[in-house]
């Protein structure tokens, strides 16, 4: 496939280290001295998702984690994840996985 560019690297890197913060495409702009619009046009052509949607996933991922490894609640995972609210986290998580991150943790439970 074709080479990824440098800035897309970094960046993604950079959402994968700073997941928890409150990030928006603007702040990544300005981080990384880059137009809005060539940040989305880059990650769609290379990575077939915006900025923001490999940040949501990013933390849905680190959030799996979360729910299958510690016993923090479920508001606290979503805190730490970098999500708005419990509630968001919960209405996100279902959309993505198909249930909600109660069950998804209870389906980890009987896995191990």
């Amino acid at each position: 496939g074709s080479v990824v560019p440098e800035v897309v690297l970094k960046v993604t890197k950079y959402l994968e280290d700073n997941f928890e913060q409150k990030l928006t495409l603007d702040n990544l702009a300005q981080s990384f001295f880059i137009a809005k619009t060539t940040l989305i046009y880059n990650f769609k052509k290379y990575l077939g998702c915006s900025p923001m949607d490999f940040l949501l996933n990013t933390r849905l991922t680190k959030a799996k984690e979360m729910l299958a490894t510690r016993k923090l609640s479920v508001g606290e995972i979503a805190d730490r994840c970098g999500f708005s609210s419990a509630n968001y986290f919960g209405l996100i998580f279902k959309q993505k996985e198909g249930l909600s991150p109660l069950n998804y943790r209870k389906l980890q439970k009987t896995k191990t």
